[in-house]
């Protein structure tokens, strides 16, 4: 099989910001000869549940807008962003960047593309298996999320980016005040080892087989 260099991915929810990037740069025989090992990056463009503090001009066209736009940066925004502060595991724990479910139809794509990494799947997965990828400052959280009973595909791969740990009062007080007055849109690059790569293969397969045991029933 010829080898896939890049892959793009999509959210179920169809927004365009929700774009998931995938490259692999195969190692020449002398860069293995040398122990490197083969990675995948995982590129994506992490953006928060809200605008600026500053609403855009479009939110004075509509009153509903607007009530809706006051809502979620007046209240809900400086909330969070005053809970990091005092608690350090809430980023952590709760996440404040918009999460991405991959579409169901794109899974097998998926599964080639991280094939190309290992061929061993890992067998031991249930619904509460978790894969976590982290960089510098973020982590993301892969997960198997159950949406709707009455879906015909009722489970889907979801990854989420949260903040890492933070204990530092100053660098909490700081990441706080620029989430609540800015977007937070960044892109931000993971690394897909072999073991990392088995785990979502296996977690790929639990929701392909179940899904399809759900529909013959």
């Amino acid at each position: 099989m010829e080898e896939i260099k890049e892959l793009y991915l999509g959210c179920e929810c169809m927004d365009l910001d929700h774009i998931s990037h995938l490259v692999f740069f195969p190692l020449t025989e002398e860069e293995k000869k040398d122990g490197e090992k083969n990675k995948i990056y995982f590129r994506v463009k992490f953006i928060s549940y809200f605008d600026q503090i500053i609403p855009p001009i479009r939110y004075f066209y509509s009153l509903s807008d607007w009530r809706e736009y006051f809502y979620y940066n007046c209240f809900k925004k400086v909330g969070i962003g005053l809970k990091n502060i005092f608690h350090r595991y809430f980023f952590r724990e709760k996440g404040i960047i918009d999460f991405t479910n991959f579409q169901n139809k794109d899974l097998s794509k998926l599964d080639i593309f991280l094939s190309q990494l290992t061929d061993k799947i890992d067998t031991n997965i249930t619904h509460q298996s978790i894969q976590r990828l982290l960089n510098e400052r973020w982590s993301i959280y892969f997960s198997i999320e159950k949406l709707f009973e009455d879906q015909e595909l009722p489970y889907q791969l979801e990854w989420n980016p949260q903040f890492l740990q933070c204990q530092n009062i100053w660098r909490r007080i700081k990441n706080s005040f620029a989430y609540i007055f800015g977007t937070y849109c960044n892109e931000q690059e993971f690394e897909i080892t072999e073991k990392e790569a088995s785990k979502l293969r296996g977690m790929i397969k639990w929701i392909q087989k179940t899904n399809e045991k759900n529909n013959k029933e």
